[in-house]
């Protein structure tokens, strides 16, 4: 099976797009043998390993959770070349905070500065969801002020990360004076705060006050994701409202948004939650 395998990435043509195209869709399924058969073919090909490979393979040892592996990579790329970017030492920085290595994520992206690379918002995004996972606010500020050195703390989602930090915390207040803040510093909201904003209505299943951020949202032309749908019914279900939650789900259906598994999972706590007291109808009309 391998040796076919192998072949037929023999018979692809070997250009280094296609062959790094295709080691990234290896990467991001977790595919390591179909990862390993491309690095082959490219090796027999005598094909240049350039910066998009490099990145490829760094995100599939990665995702494995393999730091000696990750390390390697990036320890070649520094010597021989090509030079690690942003990306590369974004994936390293999201390793580290899966695993739950703080220090060794914090090295990571000073090391990633001292090289020239600027530290970027999902890299410090990661860091925080650590400290969050952790319950640790002073952790948790202390990346929102390293946002604000590293010059992002004037975008959206710097604003976003901060309302994120008190939601999490349990800090209703907090958040809401987060938004103030936000508009006080003339920052037009993004998809990503106006989200948090309505996971903030969670914590008090406030229904009226999320539908006003949506009416806000509607006002700026900004666009609902899936993850905005299941903010929404995680509200519907904190405020135990069954017929709330039903309504939202068929007017996610009929904007064309397919339900992933957390809207889902979301929708069937709300029946659940629902069917607990009354409507035992509501869990057989979700399953049709």
């Amino acid at each position: 099976g391998g040796r076919r395998g192998r072949q037929g990435e023999r018979d692809v043509a070997h250009d280094t797009c296609t062959m790094a195209t295709r080691l990234k869709l290896y990467a991001r399924l977790g595919d390591a043998e179909g990862a390993r058969r491309v690095l082959d073919a490219m090796e027999d090909a005598g094909m240049e390993q350039d910066a998009y490979v490099c990145t490829a393979r760094l995100k599939l040892v990665a995702e494995r959770l393999d730091r000696a592996a990750a390390e390697a990579i990036i320890d070649d790329m520094e010597r021989r070349g090509p030079r690690p970017g942003a990306a590369c030492w974004g994936t390293l920085v999201h390793m580290y905070a899966r695993l739950g290595l703080e220090a060794e994520a914090w090295a990571a992206l000073r090391r990633g500065e001292r090289a020239g690379v600027p530290i970027d918002r999902p890299s410090l995004h990661q860091l925080l969801l650590l400290y969050l996972r952790r319950r640790d606010r002073s952790g948790a500020q202390q990346v929102l002020t390293e946002m604000e050195r590293a010059g992002l703390g004037t975008s959206a989602g710097y604003f976003a990360a901060r309302i994120e930090m008190c939601r999490r915390l349990g800090d209703v207040a907090g958040a809401r004076r987060g938004v103030e803040a936000m508009h006080a510093a003339r920052v037009e909201a993004d998809v990503r705060v106006f989200t948090e904003r309505i996971l903030t209505c969670e914590a008090t299943g406030d229904v009226r006050e999320a539908e006003g951020i949506l009416e806000e949202m509607a006002a700026a032309r900004v666009r609902r994701t899936t993850r905005t749908w299941d903010a929404l019914l995680r509200v519907d279900k904190e405020a135990n409202d069954l017929d709330g939650a039903l309504a939202r789900w068929r007017e996610m259906r009929r904007a064309g948004v397919s339900p992933t598994t957390h809207t889902a999972s979301t929708m069937l706590a709300a029946v659940s939650r629902a069917c607990c007291t009354r409507n035992r109808g509501g869990a057989r009309l979700l399953l049709i």
